[in-house]
């Protein structure tokens, strides 16, 4: 009976965990060919495709890059003790702790993709990890101070620099209007990478989709007139063209058929 109950124990952790995950995520279940479909197209991009690579090995950019800026150099430095330290008299508890652990490691370094915010279901883990074998120094109170100080000087100095860049003006406003001060007039400006994270510029489609409707209120001599006008007086703003980071790769190296 005591071995049956343990067996259900584990699987509890489990059901609470797909049940958050229902409820914070209600629409898998009312559209399950939607969420199957969206799934499989994410997997594609960041698993496999290669369209987020950072140009150095996945495994290498995470332990130099992102966990290194996660958890700064004596975390980092730290973390291969506290995974290999103590082996044997590891609790039961701490060893659920280290599977998950390393499945997700296993998936961030086998991905393609290599966002830092990826590791985040990392951090609570590799934490308690790294504070779990400095309880070893649990009998001296003043060389565990000093410890934990050090494992959490860097991430939280980290984080108050984060914070007051967040808090600040937006550098990508500040870009923009250093860019309308001192380009000239008439200039195009190309802006890569564009979409996703990046605040509204004028662009040739904003003006050009309004042509049909100035054609359709005031006819073609109407707009032939206008753009006489605006030939004749002075330059225009500089222009953001859009253009992708395809575009780029296709003029530095042309295909045969380019």
């Amino acid at each position: 009976g005591c071995l049956l109950g343990r067996r259900w124990a584990m699987w509890v952790p489990v059901a609470l965990a797909g049940l958050s995950f229902a409820l914070v995520s209600p629409y898998t279940f009312l559209d399950w060919g939607g969420f199957r479909e969206a799934f499989a197209a994410m997997a594609q991009e960041h698993l496999v495709s290669d369209g987020h690579t950072s140009g150095e090995p996945v495994w290498w950019y995470w332990l130099h890059h992102n966990l290194r800026y996660g958890l700064g150099w004596v975390g980092l430095l730290a973390l291969p003790v506290a995974l290999l330290w103590p082996g044997a008299d590891r609790r039961r508890e701490e060893w659920v702790v280290l599977a998950g652990a390393g499945g997700f490691a296993l998936l961030l370094f086998g991905a393609s993709s290599v966002f830092m915010r990826y590791a985040q279901p990392l951090a609570p883990l590799l934490a308690v990890l790294l504070v779990r074998w400095g309880t070893a120094l649990s009998h001296r109170r003043g060389l565990l101070a000093v410890w934990l100080a050090l494992l959490v000087a860097e991430p939280l100095y980290a984080t108050l620099q984060q914070r007051a860049l967040i808090a600040g003006e937006d550098t990508r406003e500040q870009a923009r209007v250093w860019l309308k001060e001192h380009t000239p007039q008439g200039q195009r400006i190309i802006q890569l990478p564009k979409g996703a994270g990046q605040i509204p510029l004028l662009k040739p489609e904003q003006i050009f989709v309004r042509i049909d409707p100035y054609v359709a209120s005031f006819g073609v001599e109407s707009l032939e007139r206008a753009l006489r006008l605006l030939a004749d007086g002075p330059e225009l703003p500089a222009l953001y063209v859009d253009w992708t980071l395809k575009n780029y790769h296709q003029m530095e190296f042309p295909g045969p058929s380019d």
